[in-house]
């Protein structure tokens, strides 16, 4: 999911209270790749902002399914032609307290995390 970060406010400050069992589905990609289908038309030289970036929370959730290749945002910001990539924070990935005892996902997203990523030209 991409969106604006308030300064300073890492993934945790955001995500505290989140249900993961209410994580976005997104089939063949199709919203992340028109993230950066989006980033990249967008965040052209710009006589407003110096150095446009956009901000992405994501999730290792399906990389670690293994529905999803490894390191697939640094591959999708090289291919949208960005050469600035950096993991700027993650936290653990929350855990649902009222399915925790029967979820049978439990321990992969016990070792998912929620990633905030910085892309840039």
């Amino acid at each position: 999911m991409a969106f604006l970060q308030p300064g300073g406010a890492g993934p945790g400050e955001i995500l505290s209270g989140l249900d993961s069992d209410n994580a976005i589905y997104d089939p063949q990609e199709r919203f992340l790749i028109s993230c950066f289908n989006f980033a990249k038309f967008h965040l052209a030289e710009s006589e407003l902002v110096e150095e446009p970036e956009m901000l992405l929370m994501y999730s290792d959730y399906a990389q670690n399914l293994g529905a999803q290749a490894p390191n697939r945002i640094p591959t999708l910001a090289r291919e949208f032609g960005f050469s600035q990539v950096d993991l700027l924070d993650q936290t653990s990935m929350p855990i649902s307290k009222r399915n925790r005892k029967h979820d049978p996902l439990k321990l992969i997203k016990k070792k998912s995390f929620i990633q905030l990523w910085r892309i840039a030209r």
